[in-house]
């Protein structure tokens, strides 16, 4: 819409026109709007790389505004091996549907183990170093008393990772978690390289529900129950 009158106020969409943007990751204009003799500039940049391939983008989560969003149920991959059988549980956590590894009844696995269970995602990421990995579950009585509640993600094959969710019972972290319907882990990785890359994510306490994962490369702000999907 670029022209019209409202009585109070209306709420306008924009788009960006891509053809005509100048390459560049720092790209500054305005918007303009117009009222009478009165005028406003509202200040917009775009990020539009000049040596990146648009198809490498497709189904992938590009990295947004310092930050790559996943919802856990969106994985691009999904492999099931005796005795875990992943399940996507619609309905449930932030994002509406989440992840569920396994049968809370069975055996606890060891994550670290050579184990085939796994979902994957492929995410892209504009410029390496280090990130901070957030995943969200769901908040639960412990499952296994002796070991806590855990699971665990590698990317590309590097470093495996291995948070666990266990918070003492009516503990304020224990709080924090119910109200928000989140257990969020956080750790940091180091990522060597711009470009593609895929995270797995694995079993190990089984029953255990994962929600979303964050990738924050500088740019996450805070919020409760973090950012939407950033999958192009």
């Amino acid at each position: 819409k670029t022209s019209g009158k409202t009585p109070d106020e209306q709420r306008i969409f924009v788009s960006v026109d891509w053809q005509k943007v100048p390459a560049g990751e720092n790209v500054y204009g305005e918007i303009v709007f117009k009222s009478n003799d009165t005028e406003e500039k509202v200040l917009v940049s775009a990020f539009n790389p000049q040596k990146v391939d648009q198809q490498d983008l497709k189904g992938r989560f590009v990295e947004q505004n310092g930050y790559i969003s996943i919802p856990a149920a969106d994985f691009q991959r999904k492999t099931d091996d005796d005795p875990v059988n992943i399940e996507v549980v619609n309905g449930l956590g932030v994002e509406g549907r989440s992840v569920q590894f396994g049968d809370p009844n069975k055996r606890v696995l060891d994550p670290r183990a050579t184990f085939k269970s796994s979902v994957e995602y492929d995410f892209y990421l504009f410029s390496p170093g280090w990130v901070t990995i957030h995943t969200y579950a769901l908040p639960v009585f412990p499952l296994n008393l002796l070991e806590g509640d855990n699971y665990s993600y590698i990317i590309d094959n590097n470093v495996l990772i291995r948070p666990d969710i266990s918070a003492g019972e009516y503990s304020d972290e224990w709080k924090e978690n119910v109200l928000r319907n989140c257990a969020i882990t956080s750790y940091r990785y180091f990522i060597p390289a711009a470009g593609k890359h895929t995270l797995k994510l694995m079993c190990g306490t089984q029953g255990l529900v994962i929600q979303k994962i964050v990738i924050d490369t500088g740019g996450l702000k805070e919020s409760y129950t973090g950012p939407g999907s950033t999958e192009l």
